[in-house]
Formats: C-alpha cells, structure tokens, sequence
C-alpha cells in the first residue's frame, strides 16, 4: 500500500489498499499523524530512523503496526523522501507491504527447529541417565535386603525406589518420543491415555488435582502412538492449568460412535471444571500461535494437535463455559478406527 505524509508524519494521501490493509477509509486517515493511528513500534528510536532518511534520502525497515480492529501485522516499511523544485525536502512517500503470515511462518520453523534439538538433546540425556539409574535401583535393592534393617529405614529405601521407578519410566518415554516410528499401527488407547497421565504425574499431585477415568474396556485404534499422546498430553496440560487445586479432570473413552462414512469411531472427552475460556477467545482456539495463556503460552499446543488429529481423519471440537457451577471446558475427540493415514499406506505398501 501506498501512503504519502507531510515530515511532521500528517497523512495527506492514504490509497484503497491501504484502507483494505489498516481498514481506515481514506476520509478517517487523511489529516490524522500516521504513527498515532497506527501505533508504529519502530525497531529502533524514530528519531534515528528520520536522521537516516534525511541523510540518504530513503529508509527500509520492518514494522508492527496495529490495524482498526485492533490486530497488530507485521509490516516491510519502505520510505523515500519526496522533495520539491528548489530540491528541499517537503514530504515522505510510505510504502507498506503485510507480511505477517512469512514472520509466522519463520517463528514456527524456528520453534520447530528448537523443538528437534531439544528432543535430540532430551533423547541424549536420558541416555546418560539410564545406566547410572540403572545402578542405583540395585543398589536400593540390595541395601533392602539387608538383614535386621529398621522399619524406619526400610520404609525410607521403598520410598526412594518409588521414585526411582518414576524416573525411570519417565526417561524410557522420553527415549520412546524420539525413537517411536512415525507409522501407524495398531495400538491401545486407553495405554496412551496412561502414559499421557503419566507424563504430567508431578503437576497432577502438586495441583492435588482428581483425575476420573471413565473407560471399561481396552479400544484399539491404528494412528501414530507418540503423536497421539502429544495430544492427550497437550489437552490434559490445559486442564491442568486451567483447574484450581483440587479440581476434577474427567477423562471418558466411549465407542460404536458412527463417522459420516459409516465407519466405527471412538470419541475420547477431556473434560475439567476449571475458568473455562471466554467467548472472544474460543473462535480463535485452534489457530497458530493464538493463547489464552499470556507470555507462558506458545500458542502450538491446540494447533498442532488439531493438525495431528485432522491427518487421523479425525475431529476435535470444543466447548467451554465461564458461568457459575457449570463453569469448565471439554474437548471432544472422534477418532476412526482406522483412519485415513493409515489405509493410503497400507495401500501404498
């Protein structure tokens, strides 16, 4: 978009694509100070920035600007001083390019690349741990077996192999996250919801919280084992977080769900009576990058679990509410038994 100001930043040309881009029309921008209406964070004192420009005559840079409803984009600035017939100069031409969507993309390649190195990283450790664990857990059994060792002590030693035996488990996963095979096979759901529960064990009993399991029978699915605890994982940590101490998590696996194609489904319910989300904020849950968790939260989580449950050939639906006793949010999972990724390779095999 093109915009020309005066060098005191009044705006005294505004075009359709800006008013497409900012959503100002051209009689509500024209007169008004541009940075003002736009709320421009500068990479860096504007006053340099105008030194610069009166110095080479133009000036490139990025830019956030803030649109009229209030959404802020990422901008590529380009600015060239205009000048009159006695060379002075008397104005600035502004051309604006949105490039919010490529900043986005960049910053999740960027996670992304960070997440494969601190799985790698995560991956190795664990490793290092397992021998040394590995000792220790004799060494606890063997101090155990001691004749004529006091019930204090004994007691002590069976409290310290608990602990050991949780640690153990949680690096066997954590190698298990890096060498799980990314195929779909076989496997029990309700397995998958363990290790989920597993995983987030220690914020469970700091939160004290209640973690009812309504499922009778094993089910069976064919996906991708480690993606699919991702996702458990990832609903259970917003419950979590959600809840105060001592709050209820109900966990609900249910089957002979038809899908559309008349397919036998199985749906898996997160449900939590914690604050609930606000109305504004639901139509935006599943997007990338959007949270409700100010700076603590990545705004990853909800995305790529729909995006996993989506190449499932499954949904994920959610609802939510912030009002007195019936106050909570449930996410709904409905999961084909087999889904699509895994009869296009078995047919491609």
């Amino acid at each position: 978009m093109d915009m020309e100001r005066d060098l005191d930043e009044t705006i005294r040309f505004w075009n359709p694509e800006a008013e497409r881009m900012y959503g100002y029309s051209k009689q509500q921008a024209t007169g008004k100070i541009s940075h003002d209406l736009l709320c421009t964070v500068f990479p860096q004192p504007l006053a340099e920035i105008e030194a610069d420009l009166l110095r080479k005559g133009r000036w490139e840079g990025e830019l956030i600007h803030t649109t009229q409803n209030g959404r802020r984009i990422a901008v590529a600035s380009r600015w060239v001083v205009q000048r009159d017939k006695s060379g002075q100069a008397c104005g600035v031409m502004e051309i604006n390019n949105d490039i919010t969507a490529h900043k986005r993309a960049e910053e999740a390649l960027l996670r992304s690349e960070k997440l494969a190195s601190v799985g790698r990283m995560a991956a190795t450790v664990a490793h290092e741990i397992s021998n040394p664990l590995a000792a220790v857990t004799n060494l606890l059994f063997l101090a155990n077996s001691v004749n004529d060792l006091p019930e204090a002590a004994r007691q002590y030693l069976e409290m310290a192999d608990a602990e050991l035996q949780r640690i153990a488990h949680i690096t066997r996963q954590t190698l298990g996250f890096y060498r799980e095979s990314n195929a779909p096979v076989p496997m029990s759901l309700n397995a998958v919801l363990e290790s989920a529960i597993d995983l987030q064990k220690s914020r469970i009993k700091t939160k004290r919280a209640v973690i009812e399991k309504q499922w009778n029978e094993d089910v069976e699915v064919t996906a991708v084992v480690g993606e699919l605890r991702q996702v458990f994982s990832n609903l259970l940590a917003n419950s979590l977080d959600a809840i105060d101490e001592e709050g209820i998590i109900k966990l609900r696996v249910s089957t002979g769900v038809a899908s559309k194609n008349g397919d036998h489904s199985v749906r898996v319910t997160v449900a939590d009576n914690g604050n609930g989300i606000d109305k504004n904020s639901r139509q935006h849950i599943f997007e990338p990058f959007f949270t409700t968790k100010g700076a603590v939260g990545t705004g990853l989580g909800l995305w790529v679990s729909k995006q996993i449950i989506d190449k499932h050939g499954g949904t994920i639906r959610m609802r939510s509410s912030t009002n007195g006793g019936r106050r909570g949010t449930v996410f709904s999972i409905i999961l084909p038994v087999e889904p699509a990724v895994a009869r296009s390779q078995s047919a491609g095999a």
